[in-house]
């Protein structure tokens, strides 16, 4: 007859004529199957699992935090909408962000999509870098030459000088381009102009 006793990780030992001892998992303890683990032993098969999960989690996290990033997100902001500290934001940026701007590769896409912003608002170029509040297909434009501008890698301070506003307001016409996502006008017009 067999008995069962615990140990002292956990796994259960069952001592007798055919004895064999597996984790709580229930994979056998062996030694090709245990991770020495502090005092105790891990199942090297949930352990392999486990990371695995962590890896897709935290792939998934950072996926999202750069498309937060590509929209036009600050960090801090980026940081707080998705509940992590401002170092993980930094890090997934720097690692899976892309690295070479698009802008580089095309110096007069920002003059192009400038133009097409303003012929999409019935407007010239200039009227767009005005402060001009109305027709509002002026403002939707400006956010949507915003955005293209963005997605193509273009810092704020950069996308202000070619609006003849600061990096602020750049911020916040992202954030509002952001907002708008969904809108059928605004995505048919954001698309055009990031055809450009």
């Amino acid at each position: 007859m067999a008995s069962a006793a615990k140990c002292h990780d956990g796994a259960l030992t069952t001592v007798g004529v055919n004895s064999v001892t597996t984790f709580k998992c229930g994979h056998p303890r062996t030694n090709a199957n245990s991770i020495p683990h502090a005092k105790t032993t891990r199942c090297r098969i949930c352990a392999a699992r486990q990371a695995q999960e962590r890896k897709q989690a935290h792939e998934k996290r950072a996926a999202a935090i750069v498309r937060l990033h590509i929209d036009g997100m600050s960090r801090v902001e980026i940081a707080g909408a998705l509940s992590v500290s401002h170092s993980i934001v930094c890090k997934a940026i720097q690692r899976y962000a892309p690295a070479a701007p698009q802008l580089a590769r095309d110096p007069l896409y920002s003059q192009r999509a400038l133009q097409v912003a303003a012929r999409e608002a019935g407007a010239n170029v200039e009227q767009l870098r005005s402060n001009w509040r109305y027709p509002r297909s002026i403002i939707h434009a400006r956010w949507a030459f915003m955005a293209a501008m963005r997605r193509r890698g273009a810092s704020l301070p950069r996308i202000g000088k070619l609006l003849a506003r600061d990096h602020s307001t750049i911020s916040y016409g992202l954030a509002r381009a952001q907002a708008l996502r969904g809108n059928e006008e605004f995505e048919a017009l954001l698309a055009r102009v990031d055809a450009a």
